[in-house]
């Protein structure tokens, strides 16, 4: 998929900056969807070109920068995206791909990349619960039940591989403490 739906559905809330959308997608579908400021500028350019979106080049003190809005052409093309059927995600994770291949030799070296792992997913937790906390003091703006849903199930998934990934690290010190006591049984 394209980001053009990505962006029109932030824009959807009224105009933002680049800075501003990258932010939000950062503090919301990060989950899912994520992209780079190097790869969100081309597309905001190519989508302007297109009239999907228009530039606003704001020069006030107090809100400096480009500012980019949905065109009536862009709400057409989010509404048409909306009802076009989605396609299944297939997701590429060098990380478990690492984990599936290990013998339960190889596994015990990948314990930095194991907690690696899990301070990244604790990061996100961070993030999706500060909103979660946030929206029930209502102090989440355009908060709707599409956007709750997808906030809440981002936390479970990601609390769920969290877990996992501790079971994993508690396993992998089990297996580190077995291969020792097995070591030094030999003489090794």
């Amino acid at each position: 998929m394209a980001l053009d739906p990505v962006i029109l559905g932030f824009l959807k809330d009224g105009p933002q900056t680049g800075y501003q959308l990258k932010k939000r997608m950062d503090q919301s579908v990060a989950n899912f969807w994520t992209i780079s400021y190097g790869g969100l500028y081309p597309v905001l350019k190519k989508m302007a070109e297109n009239g999907d979106i228009k530039e606003n080049k704001q020069l006030s003190e107090k809100n400096r920068g480009t500012y980019y809005e949905i065109t009536p052409a862009g709400k057409e093309k989010f509404a048409r995206w909306l009802m076009d059927d989605y396609k299944q995600v297939v997701i590429k994770d060098e990380f478990l791909l690492k984990v599936f291949f290990s013998s339960d030799d190889e596994l015990v070296h990948l314990l930095p990349q194991v907690k690696k792992r899990l301070r990244e997913v604790e990061s996100i937790l961070e993030i999706l619960d500060n909103l979660i906390q946030a929206d029930k003091k209502k102090q989440v703006k355009n908060m709707t039940t599409g956007k709750r849903m997808t906030l809440h199930l981002g936390y479970e998934e990601n609390m769920a591989e969290y877990n996992h990934i501790g079971q994993l690290k508690e396993r992998i010190i089990e297996l580190k403490g077995e291969k020792l006591k097995h070591e030094s049984s030999k003489g090794v």
